[in-house]
């Protein structure tokens, strides 16, 4: 009787220890997945960030380019409107001198 307490007892511990040991094995698998899924998720949400980031820096620059451009494409117009201009000038002078020389001969 005293020898299947004992042994009653000792069976008993074992399982005890080998219950905790499976909650423990499991409690450390979802705590470290859940920090993987943490760290995994930070990390898609630090590149969505820099993603971002680097998006709107693009777009600026687009935008600071095209502004460029358009202050580039006025001057080159401003430059053909005196190119025809002074070519007009020069052609009422040019007819005028012309004109002038006529009347005189």
């Amino acid at each position: 009787r005293a020898g299947d307490r004992k042994l009653e007892y000792v069976a008993n511990k074992m399982n005890d220890k080998k219950v905790i040991g499976r909650v423990f094995g499991a409690w450390r698998y979802v705590a470290t997945g859940v920090s993987k899924d943490k760290l995994l998720q930070q990390g898609r949400e630090m590149q969505q960030q820099t993603a971002n980031e680097i998006v709107a820096r693009y777009e600026d620059k687009m935008k600071s380019l095209e502004e460029k451009l358009k202050l580039a494409q006025q001057e080159v117009v401003d430059g053909h409107r005196r190119r025809q201009h002074l070519e007009d000038e020069l052609r009422r002078t040019l007819l005028k001198g012309i004109t002038t020389m006529n009347m005189e001969a």
